[in-house]
């Protein structure tokens, strides 16, 4: 059942098992930020895209500069998720951030969390429990926001939202972030974060199932090349 609160449901979400991250391009180092093309990408809305071979590890910050388009009262932030943890870890990790925790995804014990702090300062956010995800399995994670209207997919599948009373209205020159920056003595949740999409729009439901089809592959086998995650 899909609710305000951080227990809903994930029983329809699909996974991608026995799946890993892309190598990094050659000349590449995995956890960077790839070069902004000389042409601008054809769907205005779009942010940022990293890409089909650049990958991040959770257990470090990557900035992302120059996104311009970062801002204003709606939006998307979609990726893939490979847990590195084991089965009854309670580490925290933080996987996408925009802004100084405006708005972030992240790993709270054994729940995939969207958090946000609206413009008058007051904290809300949607959740699902993950405690069931193996490591090595590939999760579609999808955040949209649209002035006071937050969800949450995992797999094409929503599984939370709310309304809240204020709004995330995001200046321009919001930074966006990937991955976590904890103490040294804080332990973080493993794992690799790729296919990280940013949009000025919220996806619809639609377009959010589309997007986790089109990567797994449609009716070719998963791990087609240049679509999704190779395998093992």
């Amino acid at each position: 059942m899909v609710g305000e609160s951080g227990d809903a449901g994930v029983s329809g979400a699909r996974t991608m098992n026995e799946l890993r991250a892309p190598q990094a391009a050659a000349g590449q180092t995995a956890g960077t930020v790839p070069a902004t093309p000389d042409t601008p990408p054809a769907n205005t809305d779009v942010a940022f895209d990293s890409g089909e071979t650049a990958s991040y590890p959770t257990d470090s910050q990557v900035e992302v500069p120059d996104v311009k388009k970062i801002a204003g009262q709606a939006g998307t932030m979609s990726f893939w998720l490979q847990p590195g943890w084991e089965d009854g870890n309670h580490d925290d990790a933080t996987f996408m951030q925009l802004g100084d925790s405006r708005l972030q995804v992240i790993k709270n014990v054994n729940f995939l969390r969207f958090e946000f702090v609206d413009d008058n300062g007051v904290a809300g956010g949607i959740g699902a429990p993950i405690a069931e995800w193996k490591a090595g399995e590939w999760h579609q994670v999808a955040t949209t926001w649209n002035g006071n209207q937050f969800a949450m997919y995992i797999d094409g599948q929503l599984v939370s939202q709310t309304v809240h009373d204020g709004r995330v209205d995001l200046a321009p020159g919001t930074r966006l972030f990937i991955g976590s920056d904890f103490p040294l003595s804080r332990p973080v949740a493993p794992g690799t974060i790729w296919g990280v999409d940013v949009s000025q729009q919220p996806w619809s439901a639609r377009k959010v199932a589309s997007q986790f089809q089109s990567v797994m592959g449609g009716q070719n086998p998963p791990g087609t090349p240049g679509r999704a995650p190779a395998t093992r």
